[in-house]
């Protein structure tokens, strides 16, 4: 079990982001079956796939922390940029993708206006990720910046994990319900930890923040866009791991115990 779950992580990190990792997908036949139905299974593990770019993340808040004048934003900066490296972007491509659902004024009859789809998507991208920069810049501490990244990408990627099995997509490549509760529990796992070592015997109460914070960003995000009715579309999958990750970054930095952050 343990060398499967290994395995598992390595799939993930080999089809969530940009590492240069060898598995046993190399000896399945390329679109075959059995390939997707490997992939599926191991996205059960996509949550340490948020606790690596975390902890990317972490560690090159502490370099921009580092630098003189003590430059939180810059080093929050820093923080975001190494993720987007190690993931190539790929939520924030979604949910770029997603914003352009929703047909602009000009659009044909048919609702197509590619230019400004685009423009929508690209802008309303921009607005997270400067809002995912203040949020890490208030927690300006490097070690509760540091676990705040952890704990919200892992729950970002198991909230990802939740809507591919419980989505109707019927594809290979589709978790099983069971191994999507394996994910979720794993992103709760490793998010409690983060926040206990964040905030101490303290820590229910970012945990609480991320809670609600996890559930109103989630309501606006398929209330306000057209995601609802294109659940099947991977977009929405990875849209909803980034809306899910800032909302858990958003309540835990407004819980956080005076004198942790």
């Amino acid at each position: 079990m343990p060398k499967s779950l290994f395995e598992d992580v390595k799939i993930c990190l080999s089809v969530l982001t940009r590492f240069p990792v060898s598995t046993s997908l190399s000896t399945l036949p390329e679109d075959g079956e059995d390939r997707l139905k490997r992939i599926g299974k191991a996205y059960r593990a996509a949550p340490v796939v948020g606790l690596i770019a975390g902890v990317v993340g972490a560690f090159a808040y502490l370099v921009g922390s580092s630098m003189t004048g003590s430059p939180v934003y810059l080093a929050a900066v820093m923080a975001v940029g190494a993720q987007l490296l190690i993931t190539g972007g790929s939520q924030e491509i979604g949910f770029s993708k997603v914003i352009s659902l929703r047909p602009h004024p000009s659009a044909d009859q048919n609702g197509h206006d590619e230019s400004a789809g685009v423009a929508a998507g690209t802008l309303a991208t921009m607005i997270m990720m400067l809002l995912k920069i203040f949020l890490i810049g208030e927690l300006a501490t490097p070690w509760a910046a540091g676990m705040g990244l952890i704990a919200s990408a892992a729950l970002g990627r198991a909230a990802q994990v939740q809507l591919m099995a419980f989505s109707s997509d019927n594809s290979s490549a589709q978790p099983s319900k069971v191994d999507a509760t394996t994910s979720m529990v794993v992103g709760a796992a490793i998010g409690g930890v983060a926040l206990l070592f964040a905030s101490g015997l303290q820590f229910y109460l970012p945990v609480i923040g991320a809670v609600i914070g996890i559930a109103i960003s989630t309501l606006v995000f398929f209330g306000f866009t057209k995601s609802r009715h294109h659940l099947d579309n991977l977009n929405v999958k990875e849209a909803l791991s980034l809306v899910v990750e800032i909302g858990a970054l958003y309540g835990i930095v407004e819980l956080m115990p005076v004198g942790f952050n």
